[in-house]
C-alpha cells in the first residue's frame, strides 16, 4: 500500500492575513518609540502578531522595513507639498512666504502626526552608524519635492544662486527638523516650563516667520 505523500504547508505569509502591512505598521510604532538601532525584530514581530521570520521573508533585512516604513510615513506629506506647489503655481502670484508654508505646513498637519510627534522625525530615529541609510532616503524621498521647491524660488529670487537656494534650504531643513522635537525635555528646560503637547499650528507659523527672512537676504560674497 503505498501512502500518499504529505500536503505541503502553505507559505507562513499565506497563512497570516496582512503580514506585511502588519509588521510595517508594528515596525513604525517600535522605530518611533525605540529608534532604529534598540527597536527589536523580536518585538515588532510579537506585536504584529507573527513570527519573526516573516521580517527576513518579506522585507530580507531590519534596513529595508525601516526603508518602506521611512517612505510610507513620508509619501503621502510630499505629496501634499506637490499639490500645494502645484497650486500655487496654477494661481501665480505666490510669495516666498507662500511657498515656505506649501513646505513646511504639511509636516506638522494631523494627519502626518504619529503620536505627539511629526513623522517627519522618522529620520532621527537612526543613529550615526546609519548616516549612509539616512543620506540615501533622503536622496531617494525628497529630491524631487525639494527640486519643485527651488523651481519655485529661482522665480521669485533670481539673484540667488542654486548654490545659495540649497543651502538656504538645508538651513530652513535643520530649523524644521529641530522644531518637531519641541516636546523634548530639554526644550522645556530651556523655556523653563514644563513640557507639554505642542501647538503645531502656531509651531508652523514661527518657523516660517524664522524661515522667510533668510530667503529675502542678498546672496552672499
Amino acid at each position: 500500500m503505498t501512502t500518499a505523500p504529505p500536503k505541503r504547508r502553505r507559505a507562513a505569509s499565506v497563512e497570516v492575513p496582512n503580514a506585511r502591512e502588519r509588521l510595517i505598521k508594528a515596525a513604525e510604532d517600535q522605530f518611533f518609540e525605540k529608534g532604529f538601532s534598540a527597536a527589536s525584530i523580536r518585538t515588532i514581530a510579537s506585536n504584529a502578531g507573527v513570527n519573526s521570520a516573516l521580517i527576513a521573508y518579506h522585507f530580507g533585512s531590519k534596513e529595508e522595513l525601516f526603508r518602506i516604513v521611512f517612505q510610507n510615513a513620508i509619501a503621502p506629506m510630499n505629496q501634499q507639498r506637490t499639490d500645494n506647489f502645484m497650486r500655487l503655481e496654477k494661481a501665480g502670484g505666490y510669495s516666498v512666504e507662500d511657498v515656505l508654508r506649501a513646505w513646511i505646513e504639511p509636516i506638522f498637519q494631523p494627519a502626518f502626526i504619529h503620536g505627539s510627534r511629526p513623522t517627519a522625525a522618522l529620520s532621527f530615529s537612526l543613529g550615526e552608524e546609519q548616516r549612509d541609510l539616512l543620506n540615501q532616503l533622503i536622496a531617494e524621498t525628497y529630491t524631487e519635492v525639494n527640486e519643485r521647491f527651488l523651481n519655485l524660488m529661482r522665480k521669485l529670487a533670481p539673484h540667488l544662486s542654486r548654490e545659495s537656494l540649497v543651502r538656504r534650504l538645508f538651513f530652513m531643513s535643520g530649523a524644521v527638523m529641530l522644531a518637531t522635537r519641541v516636546d523634548e525635555h530639554s526644550f522645556s528646560k530651556l523655556l523653563q516650563k514644563p513640557g507639554n503637547t505642542p501647538d503645531f499650528a502656531a509651531l508652523t507659523a514661527r518657523v516660517i516667520e524664522f524661515s522667510v527672512p533668510g530667503f529675502l537676504a542678498d546672496e552672499e560674497p
